[in-house]
């Protein structure tokens, strides 16, 4: 549910600012998701690890890309035998499918520091393609000399098209629409 990819997101990146590659910083990028609980409320939560590389037009002249993976096991809805439920067969599967990715295939500059984002979000082995908002944060060099890009994407996706949740779990019970709101930093490639 947590489709963060995704993840997915790191497709913030799309400036000529960014002539280089750029790895995720994965202390700074995080992918948090909320969805329908009960028509009542939301069930929230984060997945922790994530990693990939941003690649932007610039100086090399290669097309711009984005490749993040994100651990199913770093889901953390705060709640141990919740996070268990969902690692398991009835959602993630965790341990037949450790991983979620999102792979760009289009970085379109809207306005400003505003982007579209299409690309091929995987899931449980099935892939579908969504499209993302993303703003754009500054760049610039760090404290520590090291030159840093950031920002958030948004996008939703609905959890059945990649097999996340059993019957027994359709809306009402669990809103079938996931949201994502994916915060990331990434650091130039030396």
């Amino acid at each position: 549910m947590k489709h963060l990819s995704i993840f997915l997101v790191l497709l913030a990146v799309t400036s000529t600012a960014f002539a280089d590659a750029f790895d995720l910083e994965p202390t700074h990028t995080y992918a948090y998701f909320k969805v329908d609980h009960l028509e009542r409320g939301n069930l929230t939560g984060v997945f922790k690890d994530v990693t990939g590389t941003v690649r932007m037009d610039g100086k090399d002249s290669k097309k711009p890309s984005v490749d993040v993976t994100i651990q199913i096991s770093s889901i953390d809805t705060f709640n141990k035998k919740r996070d268990e439920h969902l690692l398991g067969p009835d959602f993630f599967n965790a341990k037949r499918f450790k991983t979620m990715t999102f792979k760009s295939t289009r970085v379109n500059k809207k306005s400003g520091n505003k982007y579209e984002i299409t690309g091929n979000l995987t899931i449980k082995g099935k892939t579908k393609e969504i499209t993302a908002e993303m703003t754009r944060g500054k760049t610039g060099n760090d404290p520590w000399g090291a030159y840093r890009a950031g920002g958030n994407v948004l996008f939703e996706f609905d959890r059945r098209d990649f097999g996340v949740g059993k019957k027994d779990f359709d809306a009402p019970v669990i809103g079938n629409t996931v949201y994502v709101d994916f915060y990331w930093e990434a650091v130039r490639k030396k």
